[in-house]
Parts: structure tokens; sequence; C-alpha cells
């Protein structure tokens, strides 16, 4: 009997192995094949229409549509007419890639180009359309309708640390520019991008032709100021920009314009995180501990974030609701009269609704790209990276996480849910509206 069950498990083992190796065979041939069908060097490139959901706030839903309309039509034939393959579009936004680096820098020239022309249209009238767009090169993954890998997450995140009007490129894109065509392209810092390790260069691709012969005529100068000769510091196009023989000096100078410029806009968690980046100069390392000491003094500074009102609050969580004691009250009397508790933990987003003496509560939902998830109260619900939370149905608060430290609030328009849910006009539940939505929530040290 024994020498049975010992013949079985040695031919169990056998047979263990040989299928093992067979799908080790077959997954080793699996791979080879998604590497050759599916993976390749490409160029990814975001765009975002800066402000659209201020301009739906300020201007109404058929302006805005109108707007995302406009720019859609001068963007989509730039991408097909430069070879490149429209992926999709996000609300405002649209992702893209394209087989060379040269073809994706000229379409999002063109497409900067043709939106300043756009805007400077003679009798045109509405808000301007402007755009950020960043771009990246790498290997990623092209399925039917889509593309993954972390090519197209750095992407997304060159174009977010890119200002309306700019084109902010990796490092790997500038090294792919083999084509002939010039672009007036250089360094413009190093720095850290949100949830990635290390850290990347950014360029910048100039198309405006004035702010290019500015920045040569900068260079230019600062080299004359240096050596005396101003031939030494002519910048050249795929350049890094021009030498100074004092480069340190150069950045302090650079650095010190940029603060002064966040300063004036009041733009101050901006500057927090630029003074952080460029700490050691004199003048950054005292307003990063003047903003450090207003933490510590007040908790919370009035501000501007992205162009708007903001209040920023130096907390990892703060309490919102229709509670005097909140540090955001909210006076929507369809809201539950329960501390609502939201804040940052490891790089998320998270949300607590208290239940304790207050009767029965209203419903609190979450909205992700995935669905709708209902959040139990007591109970510390993770947000993740961006969504909404709303409120007794139709009250939503968009959240995103910037930076991968900082967590923004902004209350969205409720009319259109509350007329056809419940035929109520805005006045009859939330009489101060227009003032609490009127500012950006920030919260985070």
């Amino acid at each position: 009997m024994a020498a049975e069950e010992d013949q079985t498990r040695k031919k169990e083992g056998s047979t263990s192995s040989v299928d093992l190796e067979k799908l080790l065979e077959q997954r080793e041939y699996l791979d080879q094949l998604i590497q050759k069908k599916f993976t390749r060097l490409m160029t990814i490139m975001f765009t975002d229409l800066k402000g659209s959901t201020s301009i739906a706030e300020k201007e109404g839903d058929v302006v805005s549509r109108l707007l995302i309309k406009r720019h859609n039509d001068i963007v989509f034939p730039i991408i097909a007419g430069n070879n490149g393959v429209l992926v999709k579009t996000m609300g405002d936004g649209t992702l893209s890639y394209f087989e060379r680096a040269a073809e994706a820098v000229r379409a999002a020239v063109q497409i900067q180009k043709g939106l300043d022309d756009f805007n400077n249209r003679a009798g045109k009238t509405g808000p301007p359309i402007l755009v950020r767009i960043g771009l990246n090169t790498g290997i990623g993954i092209v399925e039917k309708h889509d593309i993954f890998g972390d090519v197209v997450n750095v992407a997304s995140r060159f174009q977010t640390e890119a200002g309306p009007g700019e084109i902010y490129i990796s490092e790997s894109s500038f090294k792919a520019l083999e084509d002939a065509d010039k672009f007036y392209c250089r360094f413009i810092k190093t720095t850290v991008l949100r949830n990635k390790a290390g850290t990347h260069k950014i360029f910048k691709v100039f198309w405006n032709e004035q702010e290019v012969e500015n920045d040569k005529a900068r260079g230019a100068s600062a080299d004359v100021e240096q050596s005396g000769t101003p031939e030494a510091g002519a910048s050249a196009e795929f350049g890094e920009g021009p030498s100074t023989g004092d480069e340190k000096g150069a950045e302090e100078a650079e650095s010190l314009k940029k603060a002064g410029e966040l300063e004036r806009d009041n733009e101050l968690l901006k500057l927090y995180l630029f003074c952080e980046e460029c700490a050691g100069t004199k003048a950054l390392d005292d307003i990063l501990q003047k903003l450090q000491g207003n933490a510590e003094k007040y908790n919370r500074i009035e501000t501007r974030f992205g162009g708007q009102e903001a209040v920023w609050f130096f907390k990892k969580a703060i309490v919102m609701g229709r509670i005097p004691e909140a540090d955001f009250p909210i006076t929507n009397q369809a809201m539950s009269r329960v501390p609502i508790r939201i804040g940052l933990k490891d790089g998320q987003g998270f949300l607590e609704v208290e239940s304790k003496g207050t009767g029965k509560l209203k419903s609190v939902e979450v909205e992700k790209e995935h669905g709708k998830e209902m959040v139990k109260p007591d109970v510390e619900h993770p947000l993740g990276q961006s969504g909404r939370i709303v409120f007794s149905s139709c009250f939503p608060v968009e959240y995103d996480v910037f930076q991968g430290r900082f967590l923004t609030l902004k209350i969205q328009d409720p009319r259109d849910c509350l007329k056809k849910q419940f035929n109520l006009e805005l006045r009859d539940v939330w009489k101060d509206f227009e003032k609490e939505s009127a500012r950006v929530v920030i919260l985070g040290t």
C-alpha cells in the first residue's frame, strides 16, 4: 500500500512539473505576443481646458458646451493632421498618441496657435479658450479604444504642471525630437511629480513668437551681464536655454521672479510648494517660513487657487456641515445637522459622517469613475484621488487630491437637480449658496 502511494506521489509530482513547464512556456509566448502586437514607442499628449467648471457656473451650460465644441473643432483636426490618434475626450480635455515625438510637438504648437487665433478673432465674444498641454514619450500598450501604461500617467502629470497656454514636455520627448522641423524649446525646471518616484526634468515648448523673442532677449541680456559678450548667450532651438556662466545666480533670479508672480496673484498654495521645491534662496526661505508661521497662528488663509477665490486650511482634516462649530459651516437646510469630517490620509481623501444624537441621517453618496457608493455613518469612507460627494441626492461637492498632499473641494450648482427631482428652487433650501459656494476649499499641510 505504501509503495503504491509513493508511486502515485511521484507520478503527480512529475505531472505537476511538466504542467508548470508548459504553463511557463505559454506565459513566455503570450508575453512576447503582447509585446509584439500591442506595445509600441509613442508620444502621449494630454490637453486640458482651463476653468471649464467656473465658466459653466458663470456663463451657463449652453455657453460652456459651445466653448467645448469650438475647442474640439480646432483640436481634433490638428491631431489627425499630424498623424495622431485621438483616444478619447474627458469632458474638457483630450488624450491622444503619436508615433513620432516631433509630430506630437507640432500638433501641440498648432493647437495653441489655433486657439490663440480664435481668442483674438475680431468680434468674438465670451470667455477665451485656454488649454494646458503635456507630452511624454515611452512604451505603452495600445488597445482598440484605449492606451495604457506609465507613459500615459506621466504625460498627465506634465499637463497638470503646465499653465494655461503652455506646452510642457518630458525629457524623453525632448530627446526624441529628431525631426528637421524647428521648435523653440528649453529646460525649465526639475520637479517631483505626484505619486511618481524621483525627479523629472520639464522642458517648455514656446509657440508664441513674441514670447520666443522675449526669452531669447532675456538669455542674451543675462550673458552680457555675466560675460560681456552677447553672442555667448544666444538661445538655441532644442537647447536647454542660455548658459549664463553663473547658473545658480540665474536660477535664483528666475525663482524669485516666479515667486513674485505667485505672491502677487495670491496663489499661496502654489507659492508654498514652489518655495519648498526651490529651498535654499534666502528670500524664498523667508516666504516659506512666513507661510508656515501663518499656519501655526491662524490655521487658515484667504487665498486663490487656479485663479479662483479659495480658503486654505492648514490641517489634514476639517469638519464641514450644517453646524456652527464646523471649520467650514454650511447653511443648506436639506443636509443633516451632523459633523462631516473630510481630509487626507496617505495621499488619499477620506470622508466620515457622524451619526450620534442626530436622528435619521440623510443620504450621502460618493461618485467615482466606476460608479456610486453609499457612505455608511461613523466609518471612514475612502475617496481616492478625485470624484464627487453628493449630499441629500442633489448637493454635489467635487474633490481632487492636488500634488498628493492637498485636498481641494468645490461646491457644485444643484439647481437643475432640485428642480427635476423635487420641484424646488435653490433659495428654498440654501439662501447663502452663492456666498458659501464661491470659494475652493483647500486642506493639507
